[in-house]
């Protein structure tokens, strides 16, 4: 009779454990999968030939100054992880990665940038795709520019690391980078009429209008900017020839399409140049919404579809563990409790009989 509830207790135990091992195989791989299943087809409308770009914001690596071992491990396998599930599913012609790649770059020594550069391109893979795939913008974490100085030698050191031309070509769109804390852009050609230009730049340029944001939009004339920095979802649009915003929402839902949803598309134009800003992939950056930026952009340089590949709460999953393995302790407590009264009462009949 003894036996009974210890075999119940040790079925009990194996139970207990496939809970807490079925809650890690949903919070460690599931959760990723289930997630993709809701972003939206790789496509724009009835478009049939097109360029596929996956754009990273602030993926701000932690830094080993402010940041425990454990989170940086477990920031850098978060963006491990969605970064390759979104891969999968865009299937890039080319990679943008806009700025503030570092969340300690401007403060780090030479030894500790030379970590951060090897944990970043280990976590985007940067090894698995050509140089001619990918672009790199500095951010102010990068190079400084916000709450630090830009520098010299920190505008050297992302160069050495991370080292492009200002001008990146893809078939016929033609990618400018735009440096606002250092107030500098290329100075770029006449267009030429099946040529797609799109500018793209850390920090929005139509966020705060200035006289530089005016003058960059006017001469380079794009029809497209992707940006970062906010770490939300946001919309501009501004006027070609004069520089000035027109308009401005926020990216937080799509009322036009049930079937794409967190997808918009633009019309390409020579007169209105549409800016997005691309959201935080990041758990850490406090946005309640994280995602990576996705554009379909026509070959014909009609129309761009953009679209907001939206990220699980890495915070959620982190508090069902401490669900999991609360509910799994006092489960197994209860039943030892009830197992030692169990013994308690047949101890208690034999002495009567």
């Amino acid at each position: 009779m003894f036996l009974m509830p210890f075999k119940k207790k040790i079925s009990f135990i194996k139970l207990s454990l496939l809970f807490v091992w079925c809650c890690v195989v949903y919070n460690e791989w599931f959760v990723y999968v289930l997630s993709s299943w809701n972003w939206p087809y790789m496509q724009c409308g009835d478009i049939k030939e097109f360029y596929k770009i996956l754009l990273v914001a602030d993926p701000q690596i932690l830094g080993e100054k402010t940041e425990s071992w454990i989170a940086r491990w477990d920031s850098d396998r978060y963006l491990y992880k969605t970064f390759s599930t979104a891969v999968s599913h865009v299937k890039p012609d080319l990679i943008m990665f806009l700025g503030d790649l570092m969340d300690e770059g401007t403060v780090a020594t030479s030894t500790e940038y030379q970590r951060y550069a090897e944990r970043f391109s280990y976590i985007f893979s940067l090894n698995s795709f050509p140089s001619n795939m990918t672009i790199f913008l500095p951010g102010d974490n990068d190079i400084g520019g916000e709450d630090e100085l830009v520098t010299r030698s920190k505008v050297s050191r992302f160069k050495k690391f991370f080292d492009q031309p200002d001008i990146v070509n893809l078939g016929n769109v033609q990618f400018i980078k735009v440096n606002k804390m250092q107030h500098s852009f290329p100075s770029v050609n006449g267009k030429e009429d099946d040529e797609i230009r799109i500018v793209v730049s850390h920090v929005p340029l139509m966020a705060f209008p200035s006289w530089f944001s005016a003058e960059a939009i006017m001469n380079l004339k794009p029809q497209m900017i992707f940006s970062a920095h906010d770490h939300k979802s946001v919309h501009f649009a501004g006027d070609l020839k004069t520089g000035e915003r027109i308009l401005i929402e926020p990216l937080t839902s799509n009322q036009v399409s049930s079937e794409w949803p967190m997808t918009w598309r633009f019309q390409l134009s020579d007169n209105i140049v549409n800016e997005v800003v691309v959201p935080t992939c990041s758990y850490r950056m406090g946005a309640t919404l994280m995602g990576y930026g996705a554009a379909v952009i026509d070959r014909k340089g009609e129309s761009l579809c953009y679209s907001v590949l939206l990220l699980p709460s890495r915070f959620m999953l982190l508090y069902m563990y401490i669900f999991c393995l609360t509910i799994s302790v006092l489960l197994i407590a209860c039943f030892h409790q009830s197992r030692n009264n169990y013994k308690k009462l047949v101890v208690k009949s034999r002495r009567k009989l």
